[in-house]
């Protein structure tokens, strides 16, 4: 399953996709930044304080990067399928669960880790602006550290699991343009359930899409290996 997993990892170049994370990264930065500067010298009813800048950040991040994959998705898995290129791989003698699989977990490593690299890099350019804008008043406490380092983990868990949803829809229909159409129309149903102003997904609604994306991955995976295309 590693060597599988490494032969995708040559086979798709991701240099332009990390560059494009970089970029992302920074565009973030700035916006979580000014959001929360304009907080602090505005008399409007949020207070600036690290849980609230680090949920901003996570909401953005995780908005961010459940995208990307569903355009890796569209890429290395969809793409494959419309083009007929899985039909040849599918000749190998390495069962298709294991090919399935390992492109899959390919896309999610990536997503897992670069979701936690994201919250930590931006979390840290800020609490460095902190200390020369101080638009954060309190003090950054350990147990303030510990909880955010545990919800980044967790969420970036669900998140991850919930972009499987747009993959399993992208299949159904044999469409790389369902696959990224359906994550922006997810995005921004579960957004909207939430009234506060860093735009988190509500937990609740997190689990859900999570345990819908892990049921629809299973099913894709076990149809998959009966028939030549879902």
């Amino acid at each position: 399953m590693i060597s599988l997993i490494k032969l995708e990892l040559k086979k798709f170049k991701l240099n332009g996709y990390f560059l494009c994370v970089i970029v992302s990264n920074l565009v973030m930065t700035v916006l979580v930044w000014m959001m929360m500067l304009q907080w602090s010298v505005e008399n409007t009813y949020i207070h600036p304080t690290y849980n609230v800048a680090f949920d901003l950040t996570r909401s953005m991040v995780n908005f961010t990067f459940v995208i990307f994959a569903a355009i890796l998705m569209a890429r290395i898995i969809v793409g494959e399928y419309v083009n007929k290129t899985t039909s040849v791989l599918f000749t190998y003698p390495i069962r298709r669960q294991k090919l399935l699989i390992s492109k899959l977990a390919l896309i999610s490593l990536v997503t897992f880790v670069i979701i936690i690299i994201s919250n930590l890099f931006i979390n840290l350019v800020l609490i460095g602006l902190n200390v020369k804008y101080d638009f954060v008043k309190e003090p950054l406490t350990s147990p303030i550290i510990y909880n955010q380092m545990m919800e980044i983990l967790i969420h970036a868990v669900l998140k991850t699991m919930s972009s499987w949803i747009p993959l399993v829809l992208g299949m159904l229909r044999k469409s790389p343009t369902t696959t990224i159409v359906s994550v922006f129309i997810i995005e921004f149903t579960s957004i909207s359930m939430n009234n506060g102003p860093t735009y988190t997904v509500t937990p609740a609604v997190e689990m859900t899409l999570a345990v819908i994306g892990a049921v629809g991955a299973y099913w894709m995976i076990y149809k998959a290996e009966r028939e030549d295309i879902l």
